[in-house]
């Protein structure tokens, strides 16, 4: 596992977001380890985790902008995964479980069992094949 930090955002313009956006180097660094005869693209976006999407039926509620800037910490398995043309890695923070819980949203993961100390898996999409 490794540690790493990166920076809030609430976003509204486009239904309630809260993404944190991290190191773009991260995210270059493991889009160089996959093979090129994958033919893969990176993201649209600039390396970032998605904290609350806006068909979680989000209340803006007090707490809504709350971290805005705030540091986010988080720790991330450096393992690639791949399944239906997307790669990613996954990744855990307590500051991001805590914005969600903040706007009663699940921390729940249905996708991975967390490392001690932490509940909700997070991802980072590093590529897409071409054609999804």
């Amino acid at each position: 596992m490794f540690y790493s930090t990166g920076i809030i955002k609430y976003d509204t313009s486009d239904g309630p977001w809260v993404t944190v956006g991290i190191d773009q180097e991260i995210l270059n660094y493991y889009y160089s380890l996959i093979p090129k005869y994958y033919h893969v693209f990176k993201p649209r976006w600039k390396a970032h985790v998605t904290v609350v999407r806006p068909e979680e039926n989000t209340v803006i509620n007090r707490f809504w902008e709350s971290r805005q800037s705030h540091i986010a910490k988080f720790v991330y398995d450096p393992t690639i995964l791949w399944e239906n043309g997307f790669w990613w890695f996954n990744l855990w923070s307590n500051e991001m479980d805590q914005i969600r819980l903040e706007l009663g949203l699940s921390i729940k993961s249905r996708i991975t069992i967390p490392p001690a100390g932490y509940t909700k898996c997070f991802h980072c999409t590093i590529a897409k094949d071409f054609g999804t």
